[in-house]
This record gives C-alpha cells, structure tokens and sequence, in this order.
C-alpha cells in the first residue's frame, strides 16, 4: 500500500509540474503575441509614414519641374523645403525612442 501512496504521490507531483509549466507557456505565448502586435502596429506605421514620404517627394519632383524658368519661386521652395526637412527632423528625434525606452 506504501508504494501505491509513494507512486500517487510521484504522480501527483508529475502532473503539478505539468501545469506549472504549460501555465508558464501560456503566460509567455501572451507575452509574445502582445509584443508581435505592437510589432505589427509599429511596421504599419513605417509602412504609412513611407508611401506619405513616397507621396511628398513625388510631389515636389513635380514642383520642381514646374518651377524650373522661375529662379525666385525655385529659390522660395528651397527655403521651404529646408524649413519642413527642420520640422521633420525635429518630429523623427522627437517620436523616435531609444533602446532604453523600449527595455531592451
């Protein structure tokens, strides 16, 4: 009768550490899926500020072009290029977070 309690006991404590370890699976599958959202969250943004920087080059390719006779209105989007690529710039530094920020 002792070695089927001895057995039980075996047993029981088996099957403990079985669902320790799947509960410890689920909680890093849950970890895991949060952060390959926030993944997905992060390219589609990449993705949108990509073809908004496809858009606005395509643009100003075809201002530039327009303005090719006009040497003061060329000189005047220069100006403002420098002036939005200064904003821009300023925005990146601003939106872009480090290493540290991130845990990693």
């Amino acid at each position: 009768m002792d070695e089927i309690l001895k057995a039980l006991r075996r047993l029981q404590a088996s099957v403990d550490y079985l669902i320790t370890q799947q509960a410890l699976q689920e909680r890093e599958f849950f970890i895991m899926s949060a952060a390959l959202d926030d993944l997905s969250v992060k390219v589609e943004r990449c993705n949108t500020v990509m073809d908004s920087a496809a858009t606005l080059l395509t643009s100003l390719s075809a201002e530039i072009r327009s303005l090719k006779d006009d040497p003061a209105a060329l000189e005047a989007l220069a100006a403002r290029l420098e002036d939005e690529t200064d904003e821009l710039a300023a925005a990146v530094v601003a939106n872009t977070s480090s290493d540290e920020d991130d845990g990693a």
